[in-house]
């Protein structure tokens, strides 16, 4: 009967240690795909320079119709002769938010670095009416007494059309603040920056918004 040759022990010793070297490798490359990479958030500097990059926030915008009433005889003594009084329906739009550019590095506090852990504070400025317009293609002008239907120009020279457009601007947004247009801005903004923060990985959003004013 045949005898096989004895197996060199020198070939065991490298055999036992290729199959240490492999588990090891195998355990090392195994750790590393269940550690979950640790991401970081911007820094302050970073999170109030986008921030500010973001400018003039619009958050509500309301379109409204205003009555103006305009006498041009008003103070004449044509006035004695009969009511020339015109009434211009005008419709405008009103926007309000808030303006992000004026934020400074001391508006925002960060505290932490780690996404999903760290949180943030904003004190954001007020709200306040970022823009009114009245739309004079819209214009409509009456007859106080028949109720007709009149042109815009007519009877009406360009700096009395500029005054009745300016006045309905003003009365439009004095209106949009009385329907408490600044609340509404107030609220749809914290709602979409705390969405923004949360979306860029912060836990706990917390913003300081003070009350707006009509001016």
């Amino acid at each position: 009967m045949e005898k096989r040759a004895p197996f060199p022990c020198f070939m065991w010793i490298i055999f036992v240690v290729v199959v240490l070297a492999l588990l090891l490798t195998g355990t090392y490359t195994t750790y590393n795909l269940l550690q979950k990479p640790v991401l970081y958030l911007p820094t302050n500097a970073t999170v109030i320079t986008e921030v500010q990059h973001i400018g003039k926030l619009e958050t509500v915008s309301y379109t409204l119709q205003q009555i103006i009433t305009y006498d041009p005889d008003a103070n004449s003594w044509f006035h004695f002769l009969g009511d020339s009084r015109k009434l211009f329906v005008v419709y405008g739009n009103v926007t309000a938010g808030i303006d992000l550019s004026k934020l400074s590095s001391n508006d925002i506090q960060i505290q932490g670095k780690e996404i999903g852990k760290a949180s943030i504070v904003l004190n954001a400025p007020a709200p306040q009416i970022l823009n009114s317009t009245v739309d004079p293609n819209r214009t409509q002008v009456y007859d106080a007494n028949s109720g007709i239907s009149g042109l815009w120009s007519q009877n009406l020279d360009s700096n009395t059309t500029l005054k009745i457009l300016a006045a309905a601007k003003d009365s439009l947004q004095r209106n949009a603040c009385q329907e408490g247009i600044l609340q509404q801005a107030s609220d749809s903004a914290r709602t979409q920056l705390t969405s923004l923060f949360t979306t860029i990985g912060f836990s706990t959003v917390t913003i300081n918004m003070p009350a707006g004013t009509c001016s």
